[in-house]
């Protein structure tokens, strides 16, 4: 609990007195939560019950009970999806999984994918605030005294006092889902929440999602009867009046350049070196990129530019890549066990750094085949969205304007900053992939 201390010092002016300090101990928490009960009569309940304090001192209010069938947040251990918007006592936004709330603030990128949060729902908070733990955990009173839970299209508003939230510090984010303002410490706040999916077993949910990928799109293959849910689609590169052209076998120690675009299933690009495809996608190319060297020990164990065996890449990719050959595209999607597993990459932020005009100019100039060729062949991120343009014409003039840029400011030093795109727990990977000559 949070204390403030204060010190009254009171002068008697008696005879035979002299002056003597007092001190009081005040429990701001207290304060803090008669002032929400306070505000939450006047602003939520004034014409009727609607929000209901629970035993914390948590208010919660129920716009939409769900699907009462459906599996309970609270049935042992679940996973959650839920969207939600953290606003202050006045109403500004402090947090947002909504896309739309970030367009209306002004605060939309698109490095941000915005689906709901997926977290672990079990016995301790974890990830939770406290206050969006006990709502998923509890079995909650209602006005009339009945009780409810939590589950699939459950949807509401939590007033919170800080002592279940972000306590005397507060919180701010600028990056992705942040919102124009920062919440001051030791303040209530608000919450809008929504329940979107309740599952016991996140391996099997996306095993699903990705089945039903594969189902509809390309000519999918496993890799190998040993690995499940990883699968490749082998794409060759097709010179005029021959047939397939097929490359030389990546060899054991030997180093391959990559080119790479990864998506998530819904078709978001949430990285990429291909700088065509940056500025497609994103509008501008903050930082340049340049082809990823892929050194093969074994099929299944390959190491990165730094040799650390093992570690350098995903698993999707260790136990593909070596399987492919030299002048190669191909396609490989596979669940989270083969990429960021059960963490993920809470990498929703950005870093700044500095680029040459020279290496941009010459890093351009040796790629610039590939990248229309990618374009070419593919259509990049358009290539399956009907944009109606034609690829080639499209990445050329793109690469036009980067090699202008970049020979107008030879010899000189680029400010660049580099964002990168969160990556949840359990999440399928999908990647388009080139191997150099």
């Amino acid at each position: 609990m949070i204390f403030l201390r204060y010190a009254l010092l009171t002068l008697v002016a008696a005879a035979g007195f002299t002056s003597c300090a007092e001190k009081v101990d005040i429990d701001m928490t207290i304060e803090e939560q008669q002032s929400l009960d306070a505000w939450v009569a006047k602003h939520v309940n004034k014409n009727g019950p609607r929000a209901v304090r629970q035993e914390n001192g948590l208010w919660v209010e129920i716009d939409n009970y769900g699907d009462t069938e459906s599996l309970a947040t609270n049935d042992t251990v679940t996973w959650v999806k839920y969207n939600f918007t953290l606003r202050d006592m006045t109403g500004n936004v402090i947090f947002s999984r909504y896309e739309d709330v970030a367009k209306w603030q002004g605060t939309h990128t698109k490095y941000t994918h915005y689906v709901p949060d997926y977290i672990l729902c079990g016995e301790y908070p974890s990830n939770l605030l406290q206050g969006t733990h006990y709502l998923m955990r509890n079995t909650l009173t209602n006005h009339d005294g009945t009780k409810f839970k939590m589950h699939v299209g459950s949807k509401g508003t939590l007033y919170i006092p800080s002592s279940l939230a972000y306590g005397a510090t507060g919180t701010s984010n600028d990056a992705g889902y942040g919102g124009q303002y920062s919440l001051n410490g030791s303040v209530p706040s608000i919450i809008d929440f929504e329940i979107v999916h309740v599952t016991k077993d996140p391996v099997k949910d996306e095993e699903k999602d990705v089945s039903e990928f594969i189902a509809s799109t390309g000519n999918w293959k496993p890799v190998n009867d040993t690995l499940d849910y990883l699968y490749v689609d082998k794409k060759f590169r097709l010179p005029e009046g021959e047939e397939a052209y097929k490359g030389d076998s990546i060899r054991v120690d030997s180093t391959v350049k990559i080119w790479y675009v990864g998506k998530f299933l819904d078709g978001f690009v949430f990285d990429t070196n291909i700088d065509s495809i940056k500025r497609r996608v994103f509008g501008e190319v903050l930082s340049t990129g340049e082809a990823l060297d892929f050194t093969v020990k074994e099929k299944g164990n390959s190491t990165n530019e730094s040799g650390d065996e093992g570690s350098g890449y995903i698993k999707a990719w260790n136990y593909t890549i070596p399987h492919l050959l030299k002048g190669q595209w191909a396609r490989i999607v596979a669940t989270s066990f083969y990429c960021y597993g059960a963490t993920g990459q809470y990498r929703n932020g950005s870093a700044t750094t500095t680029n040459s005009a020279d290496y941009l100019y010459a890093n351009l100039v040796n790629n610039s085949y590939y990248n229309s060729y990618y374009n070419m062949m593919y259509g990049g991120y358009g290539g399956g969205y009907g944009y109606g343009y034609d690829p080639y014409d499209y990445a050329s003039y793109y690469m036009q304007q980067e090699l202008m840029y970049a020979q107008q400011n030879m010899g000189e030093n680029v400010q660049t900053t580099t964002v990168t795109t969160e990556i949840q727990s359990y999440t399928p990977l999908y990647f388009e992939i080139y191997i150099e000559e």
